[in-house]
């Protein structure tokens, strides 16, 4: 079950649960820490990418996997959402 409940000031998930991005994807985070990573999978339930925080750019990066082909919608949602994640670090 997708279910997401988001902060209202960052609209960012709590508590471990899941966000859509776009059609096609899906993030979750890996981890309850603060910057902690996310894996991204496709809508085959593949993952297709991670994003991570980056000490020297201080900012949320993303790391696809080799065989990952994105459209470019698929790309603006991730750096949508990197950039929101990167706004709450």
């Amino acid at each position: 079950m997708n279910k997401t409940i988001f902060d209202s000031k960052a609209g960012l998930p709590r508590g471990g649960l899941n966000v859509k991005l776009g059609k096609y994807m899906t993030a979750y985070p890996t981890s309850n820490g603060r910057r902690g990573p996310w894996a991204v999978k496709g809508s085959n339930g593949q993952y297709i990418a991670y994003l991570e925080w980056y000490p020297p750019w201080k900012q949320y990066v993303l790391y696809a996997e080799s065989d990952a082909v994105f459209s470019g919608d698929c790309l603006d949602a991730l750096a949508r959402f990197c950039g929101r994640l990167t706004g709450e670090s």
